[in-house]
């Protein structure tokens, strides 16, 4: 009677349409992801693993590896064997498929069920379950129709975040990507070298706040907070830079600052100040952050590239609240 209750409930198209509304719940698609899978593991009485497949080709070489995707939901332990039997699957494979088969872990003998999409050429996206009960038709054609949308939505995410790399502007906060950053930095160089002036580069982490990092509360209560949170860093940063000072925008809560004129004594100043005060937060204290800094001193041939990865070295030297939130990078820039 469970088994028949279960394979209605997961045929029907009821199940489809609350796992798509799962999927899109999220302010990611692998939050979204996370909360379908879930789902999935009660609904069909299951274990489960995302898993992504990459094939890379060289010159009279093709490697193929196979690994738990970079951000899945809450993975439960997967047999080694699993994952090797998946990868004998997949290797010599390509394209959507759908395989199911058996695979005995210790005494027992559980039945695998490996639904396959294809996100590029050489990249393709696995969703791994297992039982002991073999899988309905039923079951297997709503996992199919689920990972076709699934897959779909991480297609357009890569694409989205390919044009974000490459463009100006980040289209979340109106900030400077960079890209953008590089481009605005470059046009101001040959002014500053002409003046023998300075400048530096400062790489921002901005804390999450504790009440926002509870896994407890529900996830998309966490992401519409986030994104309220966004906004106010974004306000607090434009409010304690000049105008002039272009901000941009490199991962969820990083950020990076280029300071015109500013020489070691003026932007340690400016740090200093940042990260003993913080962030006003309206929720609760200020958040706290971390500054790494890298000086250009007028006609230096170095590439705004080397400067970001100077202020970045600087920036993972840093610890809050100990003192020393905000480090130069010690290589000349």
């Amino acid at each position: 009677m469970q088994a028949t209750t279960r394979t209605a409930v997961s045929a029907s198209d009821a199940s489809l349409t609350n796992l798509v509304a799962l999927l899109r719940q999220g302010g990611l698609p692998a939050q979204g992801l996370r909360l379908a899978c879930r789902r999935v593991h009660r609904l069909l009485g299951c274990q489960g693993m995302v898993l992504e497949a990459r094939t890379s080709h060289a010159p009279g070489d093709t490697t193929f590896s196979l690994q738990p995707f970079s951000q899945p939901e809450a993975q439960t332990h997967c047999p080694p064997q699993y994952l090797t039997a998946c990868a004998a699957q997949l290797e010599n494979a390509s394209g959507e498929q759908q395989l199911a088969f058996s695979q005995k872990s210790g005494a027992e003998t559980d039945c695998l069920l490996l639904t396959v999409q294809p996100l590029s050429a050489n990249r393709q996206l696995a969703l791994l379950l297992w039982r002991h009960d073999p899988w309905t038709e039923a079951e297997k054609n709503l996992l199919r129709q689920f990972w076709q949308i699934a897959a779909t939505l991480f297609e357009v995410e890569d694409r989205y975040r390919a044009s974000l790399y490459a463009g100006r502007h980040d289209p979340e906060t109106g900030l400077l990507t960079w890209e953008g950053m590089k481009e605005e930095i470059t046009h101001r160089l040959s002014r500053l070298d002409a003046n023998h002036q300075p400048g530096t580069l400062l790489r921002l982490q901005v804390n999450l706040p504790p009440e926002l990092q509870n896994p407890t509360r529900p996830l998309a209560e966490r992401v519409r907070e986030e994104r309220r949170w966004l906004g106010d860093v974004v306000s607090a940063l434009r409010k304690a830079f000049r105008p002039t000072d272009p901000i941009g925008r490199l991962g969820s809560s990083q950020f990076v600052l280029w300071m015109d004129g500013a020489d070691r004594f003026a932007a340690a100043e400016r740090a200093a100040r940042l990260t003993e005060g913080g962030f006003p937060h309206k929720d609760g204290p200020p958040d706290s952050l971390q500054i790494g800094l890298a000086c250009r001193e007028a006609g230096c041939t170095e590439t705004l590239e080397n400067h970001l990865e100077q202020a970045t070295l600087a920036l993972r030297q840093t610890s809050p609240g100990l003192g020393s939130a905000w480090k130069f990078s010690p290589l000349p820039a």
